[in-house]
């Protein structure tokens, strides 16, 4: 939780999901590869392109604050290249799904049932 600012909330639901049950107690799992670099970097040009080819309707849900690895003018130029259906953000972080999960599955809930109407 210190050492990248998660809730308590937000820490017990990723320790439930990376403990498994084992005759001795329990084990952690995880996917290694989460910790790595991504080994295919495209260039910001890229990222726009593949956002404004994007025909569906689209709903962005953005943590406020910020997350401080898509700030600002960036955070900006990606959404106008997606043009989302609907923008909402909500107060939280990174893990808002985990730390307060109803608002985020009711915007869900409700733009894939208008999407589908």
């Amino acid at each position: 939780m210190q050492a990248n600012g998660l809730s308590e909330t937000a820490a017990d639901y990723l320790i439930e999901r990376a403990l498994m049950p084992t005759a001795g107690g329990y084990v952690w799992r995880s996917d290694p590869r989460q910790t790595l670099p991504t080994p295919i970097r495209g260039t910001e040009e890229q990222y726009l392109n593949v956002l404004g080819a994007i025909q569906a309707p689209t709903l962005a849900i953005f943590a406020e604050p910020a997350t401080p690895y898509l700030t600002g003018a960036d955070a900006d130029r990606r959404l106008a290249a997606l043009r989302p259906q609907q923008l909402v953000r909500l107060p939280g972080s990174h893990h808002l799904h985990l730390e307060d999960a109803a608002p985020v599955a009711a915007l869900i809930e409700a733009f894939l049932g208008a999407a589908s109407a």
